[in-house]
């Protein structure tokens, strides 16, 4: 049975019951194998494509916000830049906010979570290392927990704009 899946088969044949059994059980196996293994690529390939869509949708409606609304040439060929680039890569991380279950955590943990995360951006600035080597290590936690989060920038984009309150 198993020349039949060779390029190059040859001629031989089952010659007894227990032979044809064997024969139509690795057919039925092979068949059921290709199935998958194409159902799994055919999965894959849809996934790839409602993303791309995703983002071919959201540059044709930026196109077309501009088309109606008259805006410049130059403004809008930097507009569609900025779609085409925040669409191709929006985020590189994981964000806290991306993950649902962080919304019902306790109290405790995350305020635990948060100081493991945000501890090592702090502890690199004297004021922060001083206040943690004086034995303030909840304070420092309190910090990280009230007052720090995430935020992905793309290249060129500001954090802060001029006469805005951080």
């Amino acid at each position: 049975s198993m020349t039949q899946f060779t390029p190059a088969s040859m001629e031989v044949v089952p010659q007894n019951v227990a032979e044809r059994g064997f024969t139509v059980g690795v057919i039925m196996l092979s068949l059921l194998c290709a199935s998958s293994f194409f159902s799994s690529i055919t999965a894959s390939m849809t996934y790839l494509r409602r993303l791309n869509e995703e983002q071919q949708r959201q540059q044709e409606l930026a196109r077309k916000y501009i088309t109606d609304h008259k805006v410049h040439l130059e403004l809008g060929n930097r507009v569609i830049g900025f779609v085409r680039q925040y669409t191709a890569g929006r985020k590189t991380r994981v964000h806290e906010v991306d993950v649902k279950a962080f919304k019902d955590m306790p109290k405790s943990l995350k305020l635990e979570l948060h100081a493991q995360v945000y501890m090592p951006t702090l502890l690199p600035h004297p004021l922060f290392f001083h206040h943690h080597a004086s034995g303030d290590p909840e304070g420092l936690a309190m910090i990280c927990h009230t007052a720090m989060g995430e935020k992905t920038l793309g290249r060129g984009h500001e954090l802060f704009s001029v006469r805005q309150k951080a």
